[in-house]
């Protein structure tokens, strides 16, 4: 698959397009086809092997996405193929397709369709990675 390649630790500008394998969900892990990725100062921090977390290179960063999920992993009951999302993972949203935990725990792809979330407008996903807590913070949403 496509993607924004990192392949040495080194500033932003040493990214290139290239082509990644296409990450498989492993349990409890969905793949969404990213639609939308934000691009943040951890990613570059990551890119620079200055995040706390640091990928095998060559990898894909980018941290937040939006997208439609086109696979799902054992053990995953409330997303589906075809359900919009949006999310965080670790790394990857740069590409084509990226694979991340789902809502309740791990927590980090909501299904923008479920009920709880029909009212948001333009949301960015937030997930505490050290707690079992999810939200969607919404802007220029009714009530939100």
């Amino acid at each position: 698959m496509r993607a924004v390649v990192c392949d040495a630790w080194g500033p932003p500008e040493s990214l290139r397009i290239g082509e990644l394998p296409l990450p498989e969900p492993g349990p409890g892990q969905v793949r969404v086809r990213v639609h939308a990725a934000a691009a943040n100062y951890p990613d570059a921090l990551m890119v620079a092997g200055k995040y706390q977390f640091r990928p095998e290179l060559p990898f894909a960063p980018g941290l937040e996405f939006s997208g439609v999920v086109s696979a799902v992993g054992d053990g995953v009951d409330t997303l589906h193929p075809g359900d919009k999302v949006v999310g965080t993972a670790t790394h990857g949203a740069f590409a084509e397709e990226v694979v991340a935990g789902w809502l309740v725990s791990p927590g980090h792809c909501a299904n923008l369709m479920d009920p709880r979330f029909r009212h948001t407008g333009v949301g960015v996903a937030e997930g505490s990675r050290t707690g079992e807590y999810y939200w969607v913070q919404t802007f220029g949403a009714p009530g939100g």
